[in-house]
């Protein structure tokens, strides 16, 4: 039973929503809750795991939990995929039944005693001939020739079904999340920080502007790089929101935040009051995203502008200070109730519009279920 809070506080506790569930993150636990097709939800503890030294030195530990928290969500959501599936791949064949494998075996059998009345009809040289031909493949030449000398039926055992090998990444699960991680964090550098640098750099040279040395024209590059770089992920995120399963997914977000935000008022864990609370959070992977941006801009512009394979390689490498910085500013700013914090948060907050969405009671549901099996009895939580 989780005790009744009376005061408004800031909770460590953070989420993800996933494929039809949510994932919540406490100082002690971490839980799975899925609504499953029969309308249940199913709720999983996940392994807490121990957080390494560098995890708690600032600045250092923004990329190191950015990239565990990725490995954790990836796996949450294929775990979620698989409870909140309907059918599995083999549903929809059924398998062959006993009478369907007997009546193939006894029409083999049937051939087979065909085939040796018209040897026995033939003459020899004939029938060495046709022997020959009708001869079965020989690991099974024993059991045609044990048919033939008893003149008698052998009652054939229906055949097992064949279980399907698993593949080598089905036995490598690790090397799976492992590649699957470096493919969404490339993809990303790809799309948000390498596509906005290029276009930057094919408009310098098409405007006839020279690589700045200055910090005004540095500055002013990486500002056109930084604003290239926001609008590819509001564009982004708008084709993606119009995805059905997406909706669901943005719908399971804003009931993440509800929850949180219900949890942090000090009310009852209720479908009614979670309801009332706003969708959106200043501690939002959403906004984490957008002061990345941010910083970029001003990492960037205070190493230069040089060659585009040089610029690529800059962005690669300073991206983890990039991180580290950005985790500590969203860190403070959901902590702090200062205006300052509110104005950081603003922009992330706006954004968030675009990637959560008022989910319905059913999905309030599951959020309420993940966040009470996370909460620390001890109140280690609050900030």
């Amino acid at each position: 039973m989780v005790s009744q809070k009376t005061e408004n506080f800031k909770t460590s506790i953070g989420g993800q929503a996933l494929i039809e569930g949510i994932m919540m993150i406490g100082p002690e636990k971490k839980a799975l809750a899925v609504r499953r097709p029969s309308g249940e939800i199913k709720l999983e503890m996940l392994p807490q795991g121990k957080a390494s030294r560098i995890e708690k030195i600032p600045f250092l530990r923004g990329s190191v939990k950015l990239v565990r928290q990725m490995v954790l969500g990836i796996k949450a959501m294929y775990r979620s995929a698989d409870l909140s599936e309907i059918l599995e791949e083999d549903a929809n064949e059924p398998a062959p039944s006993e009478e369907s494998h007997a009546a193939e075996i006894a029409e083999q059998s049937e051939d087979k005693e065909n085939r040796v009345a018209e040897v026995a009809e033939c003459s020899e040289v004939e029938r060495d001939t046709l022997e020959q031909e009708t001869a079965p493949p020989a690991t099974s030449t024993e059991v045609f020739d044990s048919e033939t000398a008893s003149c008698c039926e052998a009652s054939p055992k229906i055949p097992e079904k064949s279980k399907k090998k698993a593949s080598w990444l089905d036995r490598h699960p690790d090397v799976f999340m492992a590649f699957t991680t470096v493919l969404a964090l490339g993809l990303s550098v790809l799309l948000f920080f390498l596509l906005p640098n290029a276009i930057t750099e094919g408009l310098r040279r098409l405007f006839a502007f020279n690589s700045p040395t200055d910090f005004g024209g540095q500055f002013a590059l990486n500002l056109v790089e930084g604003a290239l770089r926001i609008a590819i992920f509001v564009i982004y995120l708008a084709l993606t929101r119009r995805q059905k399963e997406i909706k669901r997914v943005w719908m399971y977000h804003g009931s993440e935040h509800k929850t949180i935000a219900c949890y942090e008022a000090g009310e009852e864990l209720t479908v009614e009051n979670v309801s009332t609370k706003s969708r959106f959070h200043p501690r939002c992977g959403t906004s984490f995203m957008f002061l990345v941006m941010f910083v970029a801009i001003l990492v960037f512009s205070l190493v230069g502008w040089y060659s585009p394979l040089i610029n690529a390689l800059l962005r690669v490498l300073l991206l983890p200070v990039i991180a580290g910085i950005s985790y500590e500013i969203i860190k403070w700013a959901g902590r702090s109730d200062s205006r300052l914090a509110a104005w950081v948060s603003k922009p992330g907050l706006l954004l968030q519009r675009l990637t959560t969405a008022e989910p319905d009671a059913a999905i309030i549901e599951v959020a309420i279920v993940a966040m009470k099996a996370v909460i620390p009895g001890d109140q280690s939580d609050r900030w």
